[in-house]
């Protein structure tokens, strides 16, 4: 986030320098050091630049001037800037680069049709757009830039096609109608495996990008940075017994989270991860010893801490009130089962493992609550391996 804001910075600057070199239909352009295209520009920082414009657009995939035509290969940085006006925009096939800025704030933009020649999105592109319902994103495209689609508030649904190979911090956050996420299959370096409605960095089995519909699967060991940021429609998480780490703002902001689900694996949660959720009435905390689990800044932050009921594992009531930012809520109570005991006798032990394995089979009724080992929502054989990674001290 950092970075962003000193990339505006640095843009702001650069186009209160910078200007046109022709004007040809109501576009401007700038030529490129190969002498045979040129990019789309702004006309300058201090002028009207492309606020006039209005409705539907299309960008030439070639252009004329004192006789020369060059091919249009890029759309430069902060062409569109605050076009609020546009609603569609056509780019044509000769376009392989939409850099920073390049129609951020355009508010008023409903689609965009992206030309199978896009290698390159780039840092905000699409930032605060808005009006933007859907977007195509072609299987040239190779890099989604920082905060590209940031803010999208209207886009329900993503679709990252296996060309993919690098998305930038915050590439989706705060895109509050999201409702569908999938990664295509042959995807090297992300995933959405089980349908999970998520993008996973696959080498890290990090949650880079979330939606209200996430199913967070039990092989993740990270939500990543800003993940679930602003995504107001989600009600309840529950996390795996696989992740260790929650990341900054992970779920900042998410007004409409009632429920969370912390599973003792976890070791480190980041600045401000839940700052914002004040409709937050249970957290279901199976952390043992919470002053063994690393906590940033402002991590429950306007977390209604009078309130939330902070559900604690039997026995572990005291910790908790004695822990820095969780004894900060006054409704602390320890009313969880320990992680494992799928017996019910108040131990774990070999012996849960064959009730847990019973249930299984069929032999003796499954009780979800203890059965569910991983908290991934299923009881399955994987279950069995977190309990088994319990009793030896692995989780």
């Amino acid at each position: 986030m950092k970075k962003l804001l000193s990339s505006a910075l640095a843009i702001v600057m650069a186009l209160s320098a910078s200007a046109y070199d022709f004007m040809v239909d109501g576009l401007y352009y700038n030529y490129n050091n190969d002498g045979t295209t040129v990019t789309v520009t702004y006309q300058h920082l201090s002028a009207p630049n492309y606020f006039s414009l209005s409705g539907a657009i299309t960008i030439p995939t070639t252009v004329t001037y004192n006789d020369i035509t060059y091919s249009v290969t890029s759309i430069g940085y902060a062409a569109f800037w605050y076009c609020y006006g546009l609603t569609s925009v056509t780019i044509p096939n000769s376009v392989t680069h939409i850099d920073e800025w390049a129609f951020r704030d355009c508010t008023g933009l409903t689609s965009v049709t992206i030309p199978n020649s896009v290698t390159t999105i780039g840092e905000a592109a699409f930032y605060n757009c808005s009006g933007l319902t859907s977007v195509t994103i072609p299987n040239s495209v190779t890099s989604i830039g920082e905060g590209a689609f940031g803010d999208c508030i209207s886009l329900t649904s993503i679709t990252i096609p296996n060309s993919v190979t690098l998305i930038g911090d915050c590439a989706f956050a705060g895109c509050s109608g999201l409702e569908s996420i999938v990664v295509e299959v042959g995807n090297t370096v992300y995933d959405s495996h089980n349908n999970c409605n998520a993008i996973i960095e696959t080498s890290t089995n990090t949650i880079i990008v979330g939606c209200k519909n996430t199913i967070i699967p039990s092989s993740v060991t990270s939500i990543g940075e800003w993940a679930f940021s602003h995504c107001y429609g989600l009600a309840s998480v529950t996390i795996p017994n696989s992740v260790t780490y929650i990341g900054d703002g992970a779920f900042h902001y998410c007004y409409g989270l009632i429920s969370v689900t912390i599973p003792n694996s976890v070791t480190s949660i980041g600045y401000a991860a839940f700052s914002g959720c004040n409709g937050l009435k249970d957290i279901y905390c199976k952390i043992k010893d919470p002053s063994k689990v690393s906590l940033g800044i402002y991590t429950f932050y306007e977390v209604p801490k009078q309130a939330c009921r902070l559900h604690a594992i039997r026995g572990t009531k005291e910790l908790f009130q004695n822990a820095e930012q969780w004894r900060d809520f006054l409704n602390i109570v320890d009313d969880l089962e320990e992680p494992g005991d799928v017996n019910g006798d108040g131990k774990v032990n070999v012996s849960d493992v064959t009730a847990l394995i019973n249930m299984i089979l069929g032999i003796t009724p499954i009780d979800q609550t203890r059965a569910d080992v991983n908290g991934d929502t299923k009881v399955n054989v994987s279950d069995v391996t977190a309990l088994i990674n319990i009793i030896l001290g692995i989780h």
